[in-house]
């Protein structure tokens, strides 16, 4: 390893050396005032009681010259023996020279030793005390199974009681729904996207799922006022009468009910807004999303409940 070199010192180093420590304790002086006054002789000092320092400092500089050739030279062949180390030589290999072999001996000796040494401790001990050992050693190593495999069986015995947790709560989460869905039936038409909110329960409970339909092949939804389903006549006329009292003027505001609470159109995004030009929204938001255009075209409330920081106010916008 290159040894250090010590720096070089200067003329004025030699004279604060020599003659700092008396200034200031003759004087009396702080650290600071000593240094001016010191400062202030050697710039009033001559030519020849300067020779003196700048003599020591051209035996220092020399000195720290020689110093620096031989400390770079001692770097120079630690740098060659390092670049030797990496090289591989003629039938070494990787696991094979430098630092790894250099390991592998090592570990190969203390080994030997280890192995040496047990081998001097079995020979001068009683077989009786070596077989307690093992005895002992193997009881351990017993144990250690045992406690292994019971930790092995709770864990089993957990996983199964939470499977069986998880399929109850899943159980009572469709009781739930369906005590949900069974209370009313805008529920129920909402699942099944059917009619909206302020459709006909009457038809609802009659026909179920079935649509009514006129002889044009369109729907007709059963939110008529009572006037018009009194004009509808009866299965046995004619379609020419049909036709007729389907086509019979509708009283104002009717029409835009229909309008608004049928199922002609239905939005359903299947990408995010083009509005929504910074970020793309995750498919949950999406789901979102779609839910509430759902909700708006049924007439229905609803509520976003998730966790925060997972998108309500873009969904919300």
């Amino acid at each position: 390893m290159a040894f250090k070199v010590t720096k070089a010192k200067s003329a004025f180093l030699y004279y604060q050396s020599t003659h700092l420590k008396t200034i200031k304790n003759t004087l009396d002086l702080s650290m600071g005032a000593a240094m001016t006054e010191l400062s202030s002789r050697w710039k009033a000092l001559s030519k020849e009681g300067r020779a003196k320092y700048f003599s020591m400092e051209a035996e220092d500089r020399e000195r720290f010259n020689k110093e620096s050739i031989e400390a770079d030279a001692d770097a120079y062949r630690v740098q060659v023996a390092k670049r030797e180390l990496l090289t591989a030589k003629e039938g070494e290999t990787k696991s094979s020279r430098g630092a790894r072999s250099r390991i592998a001996a090592e570990r190969s000796a203390a080994e030997s030793k280890r192995q040496a040494a047990k081998e001097r401790v079995l020979a001068t001990t009683d077989p009786e005390i070596l077989a307690e050992r093992q005895r002992i050693k193997d009881e351990k190593r017993r144990e250690v199974k045992e406690r292994q495999n019971k930790r092995k069986e709770e864990e089993n015995a957990l996983k199964q009681r939470h499977a069986k947790l998880d399929k109850v709560a899943k159980a009572q989460s469709a009781k739930r729904l369906e005590y949900l869905l069974g209370q009313s039936s805008i529920f129920g038409k909402l699942k099944l996207g059917q009619g909206s909110a302020n459709g006909d329960e009457k038809g609802e409970a009659e026909g179920g799922d079935k649509k009514e339909e006129g002889s044009d092949g369109e729907y007709h939804p059963h939110h008529r006022d009572e006037e018009t389903k009194s004009k509808k006549p009866s299965r046995a006329t004619s379609k020419s009468k049909k036709k007729k009292v389907e086509k019979a003027p509708i009283p104002e505001g009717e029409g835009e009910e229909d309008e608004d609470g049928g199922m002609d159109d239905h939005v359903f995004l299947t990408r995010q807004p083009r509005e929504i030009k910074f970020g793309t929204m995750k498919p949950y938001q999406l789901e979102g999303l779609n839910w509430m255009i759902h909700l708006a075209e049924k007439g229905l409330n609803g509520i976003l409940a998730d966790e925060m920081g997972l998108g309500k106010t873009l969904q919300s916008i």
